[in-house]
């Protein structure tokens, strides 16, 4: 892993601890690149596999965004989604939730 993802790891892992929060980091064709779940586990209302965790956020991981966007899934959760940009480079979305 290139120093610019262990960049992105820790700061997901900073906002994590701080806020004792999942952040997930997902690059744009929808791969779960790091996840820090904080010691909870997902809702068991949805399937269990990361990846399909998304769906009911209707999330969309191609889809840039040039300022946070919160958006509230099917079950009333609460996610806070920032897309990281390298060099204008669209990498990928921080997911951080449910609030």
């Amino acid at each position: 892993m290139n120093n610019y993802f262990e960049n992105i790891k820790d700061k997901c892992n900073l906002v994590a601890e701080t806020f004792d929060l999942p952040v997930f980091f997902i690059n744009p064709i929808g791969d779960v690149i790091y996840e820090n779940l904080m010691n909870q586990s997902l809702n068991p209302l949805y399937e269990n596999q990361t990846e399909k965790f998304f769906n009911p956020l209707n999330f969309r991981p191609s889809r840039a965004n040039s300022f946070p966007v919160i958006k509230k899934s099917v079950f009333s959760e609460k996610f806070i989604l920032i897309s990281i940009f390298n060099h204008e480079v669209f990498e990928g979305t921080v997911v951080t939730g449910p609030l």
